[in-house]
C-alpha cells in the first residue's frame, strides 16, 4: 500500500476497497495498480496489485505477498 499516487501505473480507479488493519481499523484505498522501481533511470522491478491509499503518510510492504508474487527476499545486517 502506498499514499504515494504518483508511483503509480496503470492504476484502475474502478478497483476500489476496504482494507481492514491489524487493529481492525479501516482505511479505503481508492484504486489498484503497479509500482515500478527504477534504478539509474532503468525499470528494474515491477510490483503489480499495490492499492493507492491517499493520505497514507507510510508505505506498507507485505514480504510474504512478494514471496507469494515469486520475488526472494534477504535480510542481512547492517550495522
Amino acid at each position: 500500500m502506498t499514499g504515494h499516487g504518483e508511483w503509480m501505473s496503470n492504476i484502475e480507479t474502478s478497483k476500489s476497497s476496504k482494507i481492514i488493519l491489524a487493529d481492525d481499523n479501516v482505511i479505503d484505498a481508492a484504486g489498484i495498480g503497479d509500482v515500478v522501481i527504477r534504478k539509474d533511470g532503468k525499470e528494474i522491478i515491477v510490483i503489480e496489485n499495490v492499492f493507492y491509499v491517499p493520505g497514507m503518510k507510510c508505505n506498507l510492504l507485505s514480504v510474504g505477498q512478494l514471496v507469494q508474487k515469486g520475488f526472494s527476499v534477504s535480510m542481512k545486517r547492517i550495522c
